[in-house]
């Protein structure tokens, strides 16, 4: 083999990976770790087949994402492997297809619910793509959902869902439909050409920051709600009251958001899991 093609396959490879966006994928099995880690016991054999199995499925519903939304993607996003040619639309699809299946394979051994409950978020995750990311509010519900429901996979795995595993079932859906209104401000330009209606591409830049600080605001009320100390104090001191900060600074400066603005609002995520494993204390 020439150095031309070990040199082609390599960058393939990376391509592909960078299709199913791996951060976002080890979120979602962070997610559902959590949510096993709350409903504990749970087996390890168990626990690895569900992280497996949700973060496959989240790998291939941003694979299907990416490649539905390539003309989108090279206004908004173009160092994506699509937009730049880096791996044709038929291999994608096959990598897509061939994640969809582990994903399953990884959910049977756990029973017929998990199973179905992964083809589920896999159908879920074609109808946004096709259809519910276009309508205005309804597609970054959707995608809450979607993430919450990683906590509640999880926490299936053990014991049956308990008030805490629902509190931060709750916590993550607010907080996710804040995020995915900030990014949307990255991508109103290309929502905007291609149909897309999001907070900020309909209403603007200022509706779109100030939704994400009020979803930090109601994160915030409701780990007060629920207690206990060592929670509600993590969730105000390391996500609620840092989203608010980073919110006001971004609106104030009178710069557009960008991606750097956007991938700081995901560092939220760690400390935000770390709070909602307190749920169990």
């Amino acid at each position: 083999m020439t150095d031309v093609a070990l040199s082609t396959g390599r960058h393939q490879m990376m391509a592909m990976i960078g299709l199913v966006r791996p951060v976002a994928v080890a979120a979602s099995a962070a997610i559902c770790l959590t949510g096993a880690l709350l409903a504990s016991p749970v087996a390890t054999s168990a626990l690895v087949l569900g992280m497996a199995a949700v973060g496959l499925a989240v790998a291939a519903s941003n694979v299907f994402n990416d490649i539905v939304d390539i003309e989108p993607d090279r206004v908004n996003v173009p160092e994506r492997p699509l937009p730049l040619g880096l791996i044709s639309v038929r291999t994608a699809m096959l990598w897509c297809w061939s994640l969809s299946v582990a994903a399953l394979g990884a959910a049977l051994p756990l029973g017929w619910g998990h199973t179905v409950w992964v083809g589920l978020v896999l159908l879920v995750s074609v109808w946004y793509t096709l259809r519910l990311k276009r309508i205005l509010i309804v597609g970054h519900l959707v995608i809450a959902a979607l993430l919450a429901s990683a906590l509640l996979f999880g926490a299936t795995q053990g014991s049956r869902l308990s008030p805490a595993v629902v509190v931060g079932a709750v916590e993550i859906a607010i907080f996710t439909f804040g995020r995915e209104t900030l990014k949307g401000v990255r991508d109103a330009e290309g929502d905007r050409l291609f149909g897309v209606s999001s907070i900020a591409s309909v209403w603007g830049e200022g509706p779109a920051v100030a939704t994400f600080a009020a979803c930090c605001v109601a994160v915030m009320l409701v780990a007060a709600w629920a207690g206990p100390i060592a929670h509600v104090a993590v969730m105000a001191s390391m996500v609620g009251v840092p989203g608010v900060i980073g919110a006001v600074w971004w609106w104030r400066s009178g710069r557009d958001l960008t991606d750097r603005a956007v991938r700081s609002s995901a560092w939220l995520w760690l400390t935000g899991l770390a709070g909602i494993f307190l749920l169990g204390s």
